[in-house]
This record gives C-alpha cells, sequence and structure tokens, in this order.
C-alpha cells in the first residue's frame, strides 16, 4: 500500500490542478515493496474530457529492480 499511497498522494496535492476531485482507483499488486527499496512513480495523462472536466490517468509505481 505504500506505493498506493504515493499514488494518492501526488494526485490529491499537485496532479492534475487546484480543485481535482479523486473518482476512483484501481490496483493491481504485482510484487511486494520493502524498506530500503527505491520507488519511481509514474503518471500519465491517458484521456482528457473537455467537456465533463475529466481527465483519466494511468499510473505505475516501481521498485529499483523492475
Amino acid at each position: 500500500m505504500l506505493g498506493a499511497s504515493l499514488i494518492s498522494t501526488a494526485l490529491g496535492t499537485r496532479l492534475p490542478g487546484l480543485g481535482s476531485i479523486y473518482l476512483s482507483q484501481t490496483l493491481q499488486f504485482l510484487g511486494p515493496v520493502y524498506i530500503g527499496d527505491t520507488l519511481t512513480v509514474r503518471i500519465t495523462v491517458k484521456k482528457v474530457n473537455e467537456k465533463k472536466s475529466i481527465v483519466t490517468l494511468d499510473t505505475a509505481c516501481e521498485n529499483q529492480t523492475w
């Protein structure tokens, strides 16, 4: 859940902007995260619906060996 919390923090405090509302998140865990791991979080804009002001993001969290 550490990786998920990093993504949640980025979306809640930095992206996509002031006043954003977090609608949903789907998680898939592919391996453990250990103390001392170096994590890289990548967030990519997948789709923008300007009419409804909704941005769909693709996120990934990887450790130093993935």
